[in-house]
């Protein structure tokens, strides 16, 4: 958890640079992985938690409601290809329950081709990766770090860690105030 003690050492840094006992911590998607279990941790050194698009979940709990949203979304545009696609990176389960078979970047893709993940009716690259790459106040290594460090997420010691977690069980409480930003139509991070 090197990354939970970075963030730690932020906070402290931060914290001293501004001269405030405490700070709000903040995690969005896949960062919220990181700000939650830092939060949980170490609750003296902030006034609350904020958890946008909060992961809860890797489980047939969650897959199941990507599963719900795609099957939907594809049968109301009547695309029969995307439907057959989800098909096929789907389980059905006994008990009605659906476990993605694909990787979770395809799944997410499909997702996206459904109009419910990152960026509402936009892919990843439209709403996200492009934004990133045209924004003047980036600079030319620092977009090109974003693509490595897409491309390097998938084989990293956090994406290791992130199999198997419930967080209404590892965490079921916080020692300070938390606030929760969802989307309606995320189901990258399903608010259900």
């Amino acid at each position: 958890l090197y990354l939970i003690e970075d963030a730690h050492e932020v906070t402290q840094y931060l914290k001293e640079r501004f001269g405030k006992e405490k700070i709000y911590i903040m995690g969005f998607s896949g960062g919220s992985h990181i700000a939650l279990r830092t939060a949980a941790l170490y609750p003296e050194d902030y006034i609350a938690y904020i958890g946008m698009a909060q992961v809860v979940t890797d489980s047939t709990e969650r897959d199941t409601a990507m599963y719900n949203y795609m099957s939907d979304k594809f049968a109301q545009m009547g695309d029969s290809r995307a439907l057959n696609t989800l098909e096929s990176y789907s389980e059905h389960l006994d008990d009605g329950a659906v476990r993605c078979t694909a990787t979770w970047r395809e799944y997410v893709d499909l997702l996206h081709d459904a109009g419910g993940g990152t960026i509402l009716n936009h892919t990843e690259f439209q709403g996200i990766i492009m934004p990133i790459m045209l924004c003047h106040c980036y600079t030319i290594p620092e977009k090109i770090n974003y693509i490595r460090g897409l491309k390097m997420y998938d084989h990293s010691p956090l994406n290791d860690e992130l199999t198997d977690y419930d967080y209404r069980t590892l965490i079921p409480e916080l020692q300070i105030p938390a606030y929760f930003i969802s989307g309606e139509e995320d189901f990258n991070c399903p608010w259900p």
